[in-house]
């Protein structure tokens, strides 16, 4: 069944259908069913890794690392953020760069 015909048949707008990750097209109708993925197992595997050594690593540091373990790779930043979070629900900090003047005595006492 399509996605729009599931939609129709649940009483929702097909393209709220559509969206969701679980409807693929129909088997056999010829459209392919996505892009492949860029990260495969080997990829999950190091970053799974990497991350549980160092949990303190950031998205820049994560890229830098995977490039340097797969040289053929090329993967762009926002797709390695949504593999981390969406794929494999890591949670990622930002860092916050603070002046050294925040933290002097002076300005703590004051």
């Amino acid at each position: 069944m399509s996605a729009r015909a599931a939609a129709l048949q649940l009483n929702i707008k097909p393209r709220t259908a559509q969206g969701w990750p679980f409807i693929q097209c129909k088997v056999g109708s010829g459209r392919p069913g996505g892009r492949p993925p860029l990260l495969g197992t080997e990829h999950e595997k190091f970053l799974v890794d990497l991350i549980d050594d160092q949990p303190s690593l950031v998205l820049d540091q994560i890229m830098e690392n995977l490039t340097k373990q797969f040289d053929s790779l090329q993967i762009l930043k926002t797709g390695l953020y949504n593999f981390v979070t969406e794929k494999r629900r890591i949670s990622l900090k930002r860092t916050h760069f603070h002046s050294v003047d925040r933290n002097s005595p002076e300005k703590i006492e004051a």
